[in-house]
């Protein structure tokens, strides 16, 4: 049997585990850090980062992770899938094997070590130095533990938005006055996102550690700020695409039939012709109303506000430096 992505079994249980989870992981990493330095470490270097990332983004994935099972559950009953396949499928979204678990933190702390040996490049230290004295401070051990937090969850993420937009290739049918009922897609695009926006709005901690520059935090901005696409796109464009040509066969059909009534025999006058049209065309303009996206104005608005997030607390802490600058 498969066990879970290890970092779900870090996730407290009960109604307000999630909350207590990061704040359990903040006061650890706080802990540690502050142990192998000292308090002033935490507001003299990028040491509150490295505690407040992991601190967010272990709790949020169990948060995406559980919506991502219920938006499945959502889709259930528009499947043609027996619901043995159904289930298994499901447990998929939070279990992996032990290899995958193995592979994929490993993978974390390699792109952490590349990471650093780019710095420590950076600042004009040889690759065998800089290997020798790999972790030498809070915040290197800080930068292995949020890569690989984020490298899990971002891998996790992107392929369960993979496995959830493929089921719309299981759906039994598409009602174009219905398509409110693929918004389960557009829910898991959605709250993905606000996994790694969220983080990117903890990027201006980093600021506190002057000896960080845009260079050195640019790398993990990279690989944050290029998944986001995927998982937006992921859950939704097989949904996407069976709507579109759902749309344009209805349309051809309409516009087959607007065809017959025009070459009708019958004289243009005829009022029964003539409502026949009217029917017509309006269920034509109404059909290409119908959005293309599995998306409604309250998951768009969601997208916007999480958006918004990241450059209102970029400026803020531009804003803050400034002021303290001007102070001192």
């Amino acid at each position: 049997m498969r066990p879970k992505i290890w970092i779900l079994y870090l996730i407290l249980p009960g109604r307000f585990g999630l909350i207590f989870t990061g704040l359990l992981i903040f006061a650890i990493l706080t802990i540690i850090f502050v142990a192998m330095g000292d308090v002033r470490t935490l507001f003299t270097s990028g040491a509150l980062f490295f505690c407040a990332m992991p601190a967010y983004i272990v709790p949020v994935f169990g948060y995406i992770n559980r919506i991502s099972v219920q938006a499945v559950a959502d889709l259930h009953d528009l499947l043609d899938m027996p619901q043995e396949e159904f289930l298994e499928f499901q447990r998929v979204l939070s279990h992996r094997s032990l290899a995958w678990n193995i592979l994929i933190t490993g993978a974390g702390l390699a792109g952490g070590v590349l990471h650093l040996l780019i710095i420590e490049g950076g600042r004009g230290i040889s690759l065998a130095y800089g290997l020798s004295h790999l972790v030498e401070s809070t915040e290197d051990l800080g930068a292995l533990i949020v890569w690989v937090a984020m490298t899990i969850t971002i891998v996790s993420l992107v392929q369960n938005g993979i496995r959830i937009g493929r089921l719309a290739r299981r759906l039994q049918s598409i009602n174009l006055f219905r398509t409110d009922r693929l918004l389960p897609f557009a829910r898991v695009a959605v709250s993905s996102h606000l996994a790694l926006i969220g983080s990117l709005a903890l990027f201006p901690l980093l600021s506190i550690d002057e000896s960080i520059s845009m260079l050195t935090a640019l790398p993990g901005l990279v690989a944050t700020v290029v998944p986001m696409i995927a998982m937006m796109l992921l859950p939704m464009w097989p949904a996407h695409k069976l709507i579109k040509m759902k749309k344009a066969q209805e349309i051809s059909r309409l516009n087959a039939q607007l065809d017959s009534l025009e070459n009708s025999p019958e004289l243009p006058l005829d009022p029964d012709r003539l409502d026949k049209i009217n029917k017509v065309l309006d269920y034509r303009q109404h059909m290409r109303r119908v959005s293309d996206w599995p998306l409604d104005l309250g998951a768009l608005s969601q997208l916007g506000f999480y958006l918004i997030i990241p450059p209102l607390t970029w400026v803020g802490a531009a804003l803050i430096e400034n002021i303290v600058d001007a102070l001192l």
